[in-house]
């Protein structure tokens, strides 16, 4: 360490690092969190330096020496500096806290030994590649390490005391954490490219595992050893050994319950098997042939007469001697069945687009179809609009939810009656389709071995299709008895297509005993986890979240498109889509046999599930609506309305490859029931109380909303709607005149701080205006209404915890802004002021108590005879809302008997990382807005 200084005074430390101003700040924690841009120092009782906030004074290692001479330090913030290399010599054995972060030059940081005082280490948003931390770090607490360039991080020792390390956003391809950090509770390896992670078998205390954005094909080997893991992200990866639907596809999806369950599963099988099954789906307009061709691929005879596809029509086509099966779902082309195709497509699969010259266009023709008409079929000829070979490859990519479409074969049919339509180059770059995906042939003429598209075109286009399905097909395990429920629920009689969940339990454990009772932990049981794979795949279709469907579980897919179809029949379409509770009960009658006891409230509920339906009261009682089926032209009244009210565009959803027509029927289904005047038609909707108007111009392949004075709060709950739609489609652009757009993706990763944001034509567009689409948590669940009266929140604390008040109040911004809440606490009282007075007067006036729990909290006599007083006593008319900080005794608190936002060994102050504590609090705020809505509807 060289010789020590003892005793620096702090002019002298001033003088040396040139520093203009230089101010004490007592308690060593505040003085690391102040990032002023002036330098801070903390001495103890003897006037001593013991702590040094040196944040963004432009120090360099020459200038800084100095200081590793002083072993009295026990906080030391370099932050923001111009460091590049630092070396922490021997004998800094004082240290607690040491922040060397932003300092972009930094590179390399060297421990000459281990620090054994230390608790905190942050040296985040550097350069570093690599990292070797000595044994001897015994107190270390947090280490954050994330956004540096990190290739390698060595651990020479444990770090028994460590609760949070943070290595995200750096580019290691590896990770090894040794034994001895039985303490860590969040380990953060998120944004990084790890192919292999190996974790030591002692890490009980582990809470969070973040893995998202890396390229893992397997978890660490002792993950069913992980007890106390409550989180896992894993978005983002390939994972080879994972199947696709157990892993959440939101962002910061919790992936826990269903991977665990899935391993458990496999180790608990008598017999684990591969995957026997790959997904394929047909799309392309009514008549183009994909139900005929399906018959082909399966080695039926070719049928001129059979009828176009009802809805979906789902079979298994049996690969015996390949040793697999193909799930095919064969789409129906015409438009009014597209409202159910979202609901069975997926990226996980093949895809075939079948057209024919005829119909490969974009407009109404003629066609004779199958309808259902009083729940018979029956033929008619009617106008359809057919679709280019482009829409349905579009939709694939759209309702897959990618950049890039799925592997997709392009096929031609009839060509034994037409010519042979052109695919563009510009078609084939944009949808990826090499020229060995793209077939001409004639289904009609496939057994012919003479004709031009006979027998060999076919032949060519199956075995390629073959080929392909045994490449895509997943190698993960099941559980054999998971793959036998699955092939006996597929065997149920026709007549059977609704069970109840007991009936369906019962059938399941009859395969698999025990399935219902092993439970991972206190969430979801194995069968739970099964039953959410067989419905994202299509096998069975439940949902528990719907009251009404919560004990059913449908085992026919397609029965149940049918059963909405027939319901959703030629007199409902000749109607504009309207019908009554009655017409549903009719044709459920006739159905009596396969329904059971599944009555009209079900399927209407279903209905709405889908997003196919609004309810509407009428003066003769509720009617429900499709919206597919409204009338196309905008109402002539509404144009009357907005001859003289000239509403201006609020802002325009721009869809630059393609507008499915699914977004805006899907926002009318949502909101249909509240339409000014029933001012509501296929591409459109109106509102009032404020003026709103929503409209889809497929032409402009783009979505106005014009709403009245621009009322802020609407705007955002529309705006969160259709991103709900677009399942926050990034490459959707958002624009607030009509001419200068940006695209959402570019918006929401906007900072704050920069008040410019370009737009898709160079313009430059301020932030702030875009800004106030966004809420804060992208989602609106409170009803707008004018004439808001803001709720008065009382913030209830110890003044020791008055960091996480302040923390907290932050996420309340656009509640505020909204008028909804007006928060209030005693940093509020303004001097002079008397305090006791105002904060009883700010008491009586509480519409909703925050309870911030603590030690502190408990310890306070005031909080106990004054504050808690007043809130026990109207204790039964307003909500009191306890939020755990810190670990404390709370048994008997009569507060403890009120409903928590969190639980209570869910302990915010505990949480090491911000934005970790930022999830916890945007929870209380979640809640906060359903207590707010239940006032309301008081």
């Amino acid at each position: 360490m060289g010789s020590i200084i003892l005793c620096m005074l702090p002019q002298e430390i001033k003088e040396r690092l040139g520093l203009k101003a230089f101010r004490e700040q007592p308690g060593l924690e505040e003085l690391m969190k102040s990032d002023n841009p002036n330098a801070y120092y903390a001495c103890d009782a003897a006037g001593q330096v013991i702590g040094l906030n040196l944040c963004g004074q432009g120090l360099t290692e020459d200038k800084i020496a100095f200081l590793w001479k002083m072993p009295e330090l026990q906080a030391l913030n370099l932050s923001e500096n111009k460091l590049a290399t630092t070396t922490i010599p021997a004998g800094m054995n004082a240290l607690k806290y040491l922040n060397l972060s932003e300092n972009e030059p930094l590179q390399a940081v060297a421990f000459s030994e281990g620090l054994p005082a230390l608790e905190e280490l942050d040296v985040s948003e550097c350069g570093l590649n690599e990292l070797t931390l000595p044994e001897g770090f015994a107190a270390l607490r947090i280490l954050d390490l994330r956004k540096n360039q990190l290739t390698r991080i060595i651990f020479e020792g444990g770090c028994p005391e460590l609760v949070s390390l943070d290595l995200s956003q750096n580019q290691l391809s590896q990770f090894n954490l040794p034994g001895g950090f039985r303490k860590l509770a969040y380990l953060y390896l998120n944004d990084n490219t790890l192919e292999r992670l190996f974790l030591a078998s002692d890490l009980p205390s582990l809470e969070t595992l973040h893995l998202r954005n890396n390229k893992l094909e397997e978890l660490p080997a002792i993950f069913l050893e992980l007890k106390s893991l409550e989180t896992l992200y894993l978005h983002n990866n390939p994972f080879s050994t994972i199947p696709a639907e157990f892993i959440s596809t939101e962002e910061r999806g919790n992936s826990l319950e269903k991977v665990r369950n899935y391993l458990l599963s496999l180790a608990k099988a008598e017999k684990v098997v591969e995957n026997d099954e790959v997904k394929l789906v047909l799309l392309g307009n009514s008549t183009s042939g994909k139900s005929s061709l399906l018959r082909l691929l399966k080695g039926e005879e070719f049928n001129e007469n059979i009828e176009s596809t009802h809805g979906i029509n789902n079979e298994i086509w049996e690969l015996k001697d390949l040793g697999f099966k193909v799930n095919v779902w064969d789409f129906g082309g015409q438009e009014f069945y597209h409202a159910t195709h979202r609901l069975f497509l997926s990226k996980n699969a093949l895809s075939v687009v079948l057209f024919e010259k005829d119909t490969n266009i974009q407009g109404v023709k003629q066609t004779q179809i199958r309808l259902y008409e009083d729940g018979k079929p029956v033929k008619k000829n009617i106008p359809v609009e057919h679709f280019p070979y482009v829409y349905w490859l579009e939709n694939l990519r759209y309702f897959c939810g990618q950049s890039e479409i799925p592997f997709t074969y392009l096929a031609q049919n009839k060509m034994d009656e037409s010519k042979e339509v052109p695919v563009p180059d510009s078609d084939k770059r944009k949808y990826q389709l090499h020229d060995n995906q793209i077939f001409r042939l004639s289904v009609k003429d496939a057994r012919l071995e003479k004709k031009e598209y006979g027998l060999w075109r076919f032949m060519s286009f199956q075995n390629s299709l073959i080929q392909r399905l045994a490449e895509t097909k997943s190698k993960y395990s099941f559980d054999e008895k998971w793959l036998h429920i699955k092939t006996e629920l597929r065997a149920l009689p026709a007549d059977e297509a609704v069970f109840s969940w007991q009936e369906y339990t019962d059938f399941c454990e009859g395969i698999s005993p025990g399935i219902s009772n092993n439970r991972s932990s206190d969430g979801d049981s194995i069968l739970d986890t099964l039953t959410s794979y067989l419905h994202d795949i299509g096998v069975i279709l439940y949902y528990p979240a719907i009251p009404e469907l919560k004990n059913t579980v449908f085992v026919k897919p397609p029965w149940v498109t049918e059963i909405i179809y027939k319901v959703l029949d030629y007199s409902v379409m000749r109607n504009d889509g309207k019908f009554s509770q009655a017409h549903v009960e009719k044709i459920l009658e006739q159905l009596k046999e396969s329904v059971g006891n599944f009555d009209s409230e079900q399927i209407i509920a279903l209905m709405k599930q889908f997003e196919l339906i609004f309810a509407v009261r009428e003066p003769t009682g509720t009617i429900f609506v499709a919206p597919q089926y409204l009338p196309k032209e905008r109402p002539e009244k509404l144009d009357y309305a907005l001859g003289y009210l000239k509403l201006e565009t609020s802002f325009v959803l721009y869809y630059p490859n393609f507008l499915p027509k699914s977004a805006m029927l899907r926002f009318i289904a949502r909101f249909g029931s509240e339409a000014y005047e029933n001012l509501v038609w296929k591409s459109g909707i109106a509102f009032g109380k404020p003026l709103g108007l929503v409209e889809c111009d497929y032409s402009k392949r783009w979505i106005k909303v014009s709403v009245q004075d621009n009322a802020p709060e609407v705007m955002r709950q529309i705006f969160a709607q259709f991103q709900e739609i677009n399942q926050d489609n990034p490459e959707i652009q958002v624009s607030l005149n009509e001419q200068d757009f940006v695209k959402i993706g570019n918006l929401l990763k906007h900072p704050s701080e920069n008040k410019v944001i370009l737009c898709e034509n160079g313009v430059q567009g301020e932030f702030r205006a875009f800004a106030k689409l966004l809420s804060k948590d992208g989602h609106g669940i409170l009803e707008v209404k004018p004439g808001i009266t803001p709720k008065r929140i009382f913030f209830m604390y110890a003044s020791e915890d008055a960091a996480y008040r302040n923390e907290f109040e932050i996420h309340f911004a656009q509640l505020k802004r909204d008028g909804y809440v007006e928060p209030w606490y005693d940093g509020q009282i303004k001097p002079g002021e008397d305090w006791d007075e105002k904060i009883k007067e700010a008491l009586t006036q509480a519409d909703i108590f925050l309870l911030l729990i603590s030690p502190a909290f408990m310890n306070s006599n005031y909080i106990w005879n004054v504050e808690l007083k007043a809130a026990y006593e109207k204790s039964d008319e307003l909500p009191i809302v306890p939020i755990f900080l810190r670990a404390c005794d709370t048994e008997g608190a009569w507060f403890m008997k009120k409903q928590g936002a969190g639980k209570p060994e869910d302990w915010i102050a505990t949480i090491p990382r911000r934005e970790e504590r930022d999830e916890k609090w945007l929870e209380v705020i979640k809640k906060l807005k359903r207590i707010i809505k239940d006032i309301k509807s008081e």
